[in-house]
């Protein structure tokens, strides 16, 4: 399969700025005059639509804006890097209402960290109507989904009307992405999991479909009413925890990495890692692991991404074990910490075993350390931290 192309639609687009140096009482949003916060600057554009989209530009930093945050449909956001912008709400998550008949939505995330879910759902809409959502270069952190309304039908790799979701360059390995009623479109991502579900069929068979290329995917899930139809990804090689599968509209050729179920009704397939573990999640949120002073934080070998809830065992605790961490056994592993507790913090220090961008890291409730392994240097090197 040749690359695929995001199609953007032909519509006005104007600007809004948001910068740390900027000010939500004198700015007035322009480049020259930004505002400070993202809230300021979505609550001042009045007359987005279909066809006066607005994109609002994100200056280094991280971003609050309000609880369980309601977006418009025709409003993106564009950051100045995955690493280097990062938006959320206060608490809860994102949602994106389509509630259209007459005008297609278009909300793009671009070059930014989105530590929180990100939910859209199109419960309304005309069947000549077309929503995208677009995904590029960006850090996922929690759970994507997208429920379209079932008007879909895919012609030549885009849905001639009903609701896409375009990723491209992603990164979320502990990410889910979930689609239902849309056209999914995946390319150059590194995720944790990705579902798409559909049960229903037009007249001539056609089933809904996931366009997938060049990706690596940890668990991957499929089902629908037509599976000869519900890929469309001929000629295309995935790589899924270091073992490659070709995956085919020709069911008969799916290999021995897939596990395949089917009835006169429906049919399942789960692509699942076979040779080596992709990631591991310890603890949940509800019951973090308990950390005590002197006994390092464990390592499980062989994972490449390992997420961890966290929380001082009886209280505050600042680690005095060396190394503070066990050692990873294979470069680039990544390691996230997820503080659990408002006063049962655990605090790691610089040195023994860790390389911070501070002289202490204090993980209270849901603060996030992210570190990677260092195998030349043998510790644990910081990637970024969210307090």
């Amino acid at each position: 399969m040749s690359n695929l192309v995001f199609p953007l639609p032909a519509r006005t687009i104007r600007a809004r700025y948001v910068s740390k140096s900027g000010s939500d009482t004198s700015g007035d949003g322009s480049i020259g005059n930004p505002y400070l916060t993202v809230q300021t600057a979505l609550a001042a554009i009045t007359d987005a639509s279909g066809s006066n989209l607005y994109t609002i530009f994100i200056g280094p930093g991280s971003y609050t804006m309000g609880a369980s945050q309601v977006l418009s449909p025709f409003v993106s956001y564009q950051g100045s890097g995955k690493g280097v912008t990062s938006l959320q709400p206060s608490s809860g998550g994102f949602s994106i209402p389509l509630n259209l008949n007459t005008t297609a939505a278009l909300v793009e995330f671009s070059d930014i960290q989105l530590p929180s879910n990100v939910t859209i759902t199109r419960t309304a809409g005309g069947t000549s109507v077309f929503n995208e959502i677009h995904f590029t270069n960006c850090r996922l952190f929690g759970a994507i989904s997208y429920t379209g309304t079932g008007d879909i039908r895919d012609v030549g790799g885009f849905s001639t009307n009903g609701d896409d979701l375009y990723m491209r360059d992603c990164e979320g390995l502990f990410a889910t992405v979930t689609t239902a009623g849309t056209v999914g479109h995946i390319q150059g991502c590194f995720l944790g999991n990705v579902t798409h579900s559909d049960t229903g069929v037009d007249a001539s068979g056609q089933g809904f479909v996931m366009n997938l290329n060049n990706n690596r995917i940890g668990n991957f899930a499929i089902s629908g009413a037509a599976l000869a139809n519900l890929f469309n990804t001929r000629n295309s090689r995935y790589t899924l925890n270091g073992t490659s599968v070709a995956i085919s509209s020709d069911v008969s050729s799916f290999s021995n990495n897939l596990t395949l179920n089917s009835s006169a009704t429906e049919a399942q397939i789960t692509i699942t890692n076979q040779a080596n573990a992709f990631n591991k999640i310890t603890g949940t949120s509800a019951s973090p692991s308990l950390i005590s002073a002197g006994t390092a934080i464990t390592t499980t070998s062989n994972i490449l991404m390992q997420k961890q809830y966290v929380a001082g065992n009886g209280g505050a605790v600042t680690m005095s074990a060396s190394p503070q961490i066990a050692a990873g056994n294979k470069e680039g592993q990544i390691r996230f910490l997820i503080g659990r507790h408002a006063t049962n913090t655990v605090t790691v220090s610089d040195g023994t075993g860790l390389s911070l961008g501070a002289a202490t890291r204090v993980l209270g409730l849901n603060s996030v350390l992210g570190l990677t392994w260092d195998a030349s240097a043998a510790v644990w090197v910081e990637l970024f931290f969210k307090a």
